[in-house]
């Protein structure tokens, strides 16, 4: 059977994405596809690490160029990944719900989508611990409510807000059992509790 050919992130704000995806590519040996986007900033965050961070002009450029794969609008700034990202050596992603119903059934069926689905409180709680937070909490919940109310499209969920990097891992391992994939991290702990994930 074929490889996946990526992981797939996908989550509320403040849901541990950002974290997870530190770990899968400082721990596991994945390449990430860092996301462009016209939001400005938050502090600390590192332009072409975080997010490649660009302007109206820059993403309208590109957009006549048909460099984009994927990009949508999420209060007011654009994130997108692009074709060179998508199609290249790129093996992580974080995404969208709606930027995930860009790929083609024959994409999706290449990608190994990984969702986190954290209580509302908690995430709001880590927002407010955010510096330089550029959106309103509240406006993020609620977006993130609607943006997410139906959504269903993935391979695994991990709903426990204090999940370990070895639970992530072992996440990562179960889920990609069914095919063949190389992983450079070498512990992989040896139980995962199932109020951890859940698969479909």
């Amino acid at each position: 059977m074929n490889a996946f050919k990526r992981i797939i992130l996908v989550g509320k704000g403040a849901s541990g994405k950002d974290h997870a995806r530190e770990f899968l590519t400082n721990s596991m040996g994945f390449k990430y596809g860092v996301s462009y986007t016209t939001r400005p900033p938050r502090e600390n965050e590192v332009n072409g690490k975080d997010y490649n961070f660009i302007s109206d002009n820059d993403f309208m450029g590109m957009d006549l160029l048909n460099e984009w794969f994927e990009h949508v609008t999420f209060n007011g700034w654009v994130y997108g990944t692009t074709n060179e990202q998508l199609y290249g050596d790129c093996s992580l992603f974080i995404m969208t719900p709606t930027g995930l119903g860009h790929l083609s059934e024959y994409d999706r069926d290449d990608s190994f989508v990984l969702y986190f689905d954290i209580d509302a409180t908690r995430r709001a709680q880590r927002m407010s611990e955010r510096k330089g937070n550029a959106d309103s909490i509240h406006r993020r919940l609620v977006a993130d409510e609607r943006d997410f109310k139906y959504f269903s499209n993935y391979n695994a969920k991990i709903d426990n807000p204090f999940y370990t990097d070895e639970d992530l891992c072992e996440v990562v391992r179960k889920g990609m059992a069914t095919k063949t994939i190389e992983l450079t991290q070498e512990y992989i702990s040896d139980s995962l509790p199932d109020d951890h994930i859940d698969s479909h």
